[in-house]
């Protein structure tokens, strides 16, 4: 990078001299083509008022752009003829002539003089402008003087001098600027070169530049953004790979079962009527396991779609309520369970599935039913707020350890290790029910710990259009007006 930059110096020392070559050389033909035309130095000169002979309209034309006109006769007399003073006096000597004479071209003199010899009436004729600005540079050169070649050697030595000192200040310059600038962003560099190597763990170097400083900070943000996609990659990749044996678990004993059971009935000839019913009524069960734990593994693949279309609509979430524990009251009461349920008696709207937000809640209720024991108390109660509702569906059961709230949403978890169909489902239940609830816009968590009951918290959003018409026709029929009418 320093290297880059130093040559990058060395390529731009050519360009600025040819740009300050071609600034002089389009700066000298603009003043001649169209500044010097302009100027009324050169348009009135004292040669061409003496050859028209000092007519009024040009002394007038002289005075408006602001010059003066001076007559010195031979005997020293000054007449001013006209315009600016262009000498302080009545009388020029011979010395103060000559001096004059000399100093008029002088790069200091305040005035562009032109001056004409009026052989008739013996005198000198100077007309003058004031200068607005000069710079001068000067170039002259005799080969016939003896000190030439001496000059000429000085002059080289010198400019290969200034040469040489432009050469190392931007050399020095580049440096510097390699120093200041490729440094701090070869640190960025080796950031972005660790990221790529797979090491997310960058450390932040102090740079002191504010834009690499930025720079650096996108880095970082993108190395925490990549560890954290590598994080959950791998977390994907190990709940996949535990999907895999667990449904190769789920799935091996009710087959082994069934092919158990089926090749005793497909060889044993001398099996008993009772015999035969009790293997084809294993086989049955076991092959509604199979069934079942197939099933529930499509609804969840289904739900796990990016596109998946809901058939929402609005409904009275209370009244959907009201439904939906009046089907389960039998199982309720058949498991034994105590029951306490708090609906308010009030119209809230929602936009529901009511056929998938009822399996979502079913398999909940389904959840205390399985793992608790008779007596416990079942308590579902709802809580509306402004643009929220609120279910909760506990009880006070077992309870599951704190450590699996969160985990117990992640598919083919289950409380029992080992895994029994006897004491528990296919593990997909709670999954299910997560997805069809986010699939709704809502959230769910379970808060529960060993021994002290589940309670599962559901968050759904109101349908905020029907709320809006359900508050405008509570205010007109508080008025007693009839929105029909209006």
């Amino acid at each position: 990078m320093e290297r880059k930059l130093r040559k990058s110096y060395l390529m731009m020392f050519p360009l600025f001299i040819l740009t300050l070559t071609l600034i002089v050389a389009i700066g000298t033909w603009v003043s001649a083509a169209y500044i010097r035309p302009s100027m009324a130095s050169f348009q009135h000169t004292a040669g061409r008022l003496l050859e028209e002979g000092l007519r009024a309209d040009q002394i007038e034309d002289i005075v408006q752009d602001g010059g003066g006109i001076l007559v010195v006769h031979k005997n020293g007399q000054v007449e001013q003829v006209a315009g600016k003073p262009i000498w302080d006096g009545n009388h020029m000597s011979i010395k103060e002539l000559t001096d004059f004479f000399v100093s008029m071209n002088s790069p200091s003199a305040p005035y562009k003089y032109s001056v004409a010899y009026d052989e008739e009436n013996e005198s000198w004729l100077i007309v003058g402008f004031p200068v607005s600005m000069r710079i001068q540079i000067i170039f002259a050169a005799n080969h016939a003087s003896k000190e030439y070649g001496k000059a000429l050697l000085f002059y080289i030595a010198l400019l290969c001098s200034l040469m040489i000192a432009l050469f190392f200040f931007a050399w020095c310059y580049a440096r510097k600027s390699a120093k200041a600038y490729s440094v701090p962003l070869q640190k960025v560099c080796d950031s972005v070169r660790q990221i790529a190597n797979g090491n997310y763990q960058v450390e932040r170097q102090k740079i002191g530049i504010e834009e690499y400083e930025s720079l650096q900070n996108d880095v970082m943000t993108l190395a925490f953004m990549l560890e954290e996609e590598r994080k959950t990659t791998k977390q994907v990749e190990e709940s996949k790979r535990q999907m895999l044996l667990d449904i190769s678990h789920d799935l091996r004993n009710p087959l082994a079962t069934i092919l158990g059971y089926a090749e005793n009935l497909y060889h044993e000839e001398k099996l008993s009527d009772k015999e035969r019913e009790t293997y084809i009524e294993v086989i049955y069960r076991n092959s509604e396991r199979a069934h079942d734990l197939m099933h529930d593994l499509f609804e969840y693949t289904r739900l796990d779609k990016p596109k998946l279309k809901i058939q929402m609509e609005s409904v009275d979430l209370c009244e959907f309520l009201r439904e939906f524990i009046a089907s389960y009251v039998p199982d309720i009461e058949s498991a034994g369970f105590e029951s306490e349920f708090d609906i308010p008696e009030e119209e809230r709207y929602v936009l529901l599935d009511e056929k998938q937000m009822g399996r979502a809640l079913g398999n909940i209720v389904q959840n205390s039913l399985r793992y608790n024991s008779s007596g416990t108390r079942l308590m579902i109660a709802l809580m509306l707020a402004e643009d929220m509702a609120e279910l909760h569906i506990r009880d006070n059961g077992v309870g599951i350890e704190a450590a699996l709230c969160e985990l117990i949403f992640l598919p083919f978890t289950r409380v029992d290790k080992a895994r029994n169909p006897k004491h528990g489902g296919s593990g997909l239940g709670l999954s299910i029910s997560k997805k069809i609830i986010e699939a709704h816009g809502g959230k769910i968590r379970l808060n529960s710990d060993k021994n002290q009951g589940c309670d599962f918290e559901i968050m759904i959003p109101l349908d905020r259009d029907k709320e809006k018409c359900n508050k405008v026709r509570n205010i007109d029929e508080k008025d007693g007006s009839d929105p029909k009418r209006s």
